[in-house]
């Protein structure tokens, strides 16, 4: 379950573009640089900060464009804005029991006056500003809350934001209606794509649901072999550790095999052909998954043709590519070992592969 949610400010909470394109155009200006305009802000805009200032004004130091930036700000920033739905968000993780903390490049003390004149300061449990580089304030903050990377999602607006996600292995929500092109933002992995607040509240509301009440859960997950025949085995906390095969949730309105091909795609980063239905497996509070969960596991087998292009996400500790035959000598969940001999034995894969 998601216990943390670690939130950027401006262009994932903050409906506050306007008014910082105005700050950071004051701030060229005062030390000798041209305007942009909006178009050239979310296009070239980078953290930390300099990737974007030095070549406009070069030799001024951060020091100096954070102060003019963050005086300018004081002026813009007199009525914060969140966007549509921020509030419900918050107030709803808070319920549940969330910890909440804000990660920004904004100064502290302007994130302080907007979070008190919203009325919504008390929900955090730490505020982090000044963060010019969140790669170095992430981890920092995760250890001084001891926040497991598993159960904490990080929500930004910036490429920057899933680098430094993905350096600390925390789930990561992507805002495409912020700062960054939406391509750009794809194109940086995230695990989650909010187009708005209201998606994200969506999925926490599920996840919540699942793991509060006694309901059964439809996965999807496959064996994926590459162009050698080697397949593609994954080790997971939640699998106490154990090997097996990669995959998740269906979202409501897909089918299995739209399911199947998106989670695998997210997961790993592979492109699937040829996949075939294996198998529907019951899986009722299995000892080995990490909580008494009820769970029907559909199971595919596919073929991948990029399997260099292979990533993990925050779920996923090791990846091997194996022979069949090697693979029941590894540490399996017992539903992965139940699909493979499945596989073998409908001929997808060689039988004389898979040991007894």
């Amino acid at each position: 379950m998601i216990e943390n949610l670690i939130f950027d400010w401006s262009g994932t909470l903050a409906d506050d573009f306007d008014a910082t394109l105005v700050a950071t155009n004051k701030t060229l200006l005062k030390l000798g640089g041209c305007e942009v305009n909006a178009e050239t802000y979310r296009r070239e805009f980078v953290l930390p900060v300099m990737g974007f200032y030095r070549p406009r004004l070069p030799g001024r130091t951060l020091a100096e464009i954070d102060s003019a930036f963050f005086a300018a700000m004081k002026t813009e920033y007199e009525v914060p804005r969140l966007f549509a739905g921020a509030e419900r968000l918050l107030r709803g993780a808070k319920s549940r029991g969330q910890k909440l903390f804000i990660l920004s490049t904004m100064s502290t003390a302007c994130l302080e006056r907007a979070l008190t004149d919203l009325g919504i300061h008390g929900l955090f449990d730490g505020v982090y500003g000044d963060a010019s580089d969140k790669g170095e304030v992430l981890p920092r903050l995760m250890q001084e809350h001891g926040l497991a990377a598993d159960r904490t999602v990080f929500c930004g607006d910036t490429p920057h934001d899933m680098e430094v996600g993905h350096v600390a292995k925390v789930c990561l929500a992507a805002s495409v209606y912020g700062y960054s092109a939406e391509d750009k933002m794809i194109a940086a992995r995230p695990d989650f794509v909010m187009k708005s607040l209201a998606d994200l509240s969506r999925a926490l509301d599920r996840d919540y649901l699942i793991e509060t009440q006694k309901i059964v859960v439809a996965t999807v997950g496959g064996i994926v072999c590459d162009p050698e025949g080697k397949i593609l085995l994954v080790r997971t906390k939640k699998w106490s550790n154990t090997f097996g095969i990669p995959g998740g949730k269906i979202d409501y309105g897909e089918t299995m095999l739209e399911a199947y091909e998106r989670e695998i795609k997210e997961e790993t980063g592979l492109d699937l052909e040829e996949s075939h239905f294996v198998m529907i497996q019951d899986c009722i509070e299995s000892p080995e998954f990490v909580k008494p969960r009820h769970f029907l596991l559909i199971n595919y087998i596919s073929k991948t043709t990029n399997p260099e292009a292979l990533v993990t996400n925050y779920e996923i500790e090791e990846t091997r590519w194996v022979e069949p035959r090697d693979a029941l000598m590894l540490p399996l969940n017992n539903p992965t070992t139940i699909v493979l001999k499945e596989a073998a034995t409908m001929g997808f894969l060689d039988i004389e592969e898979i040991a007894s």
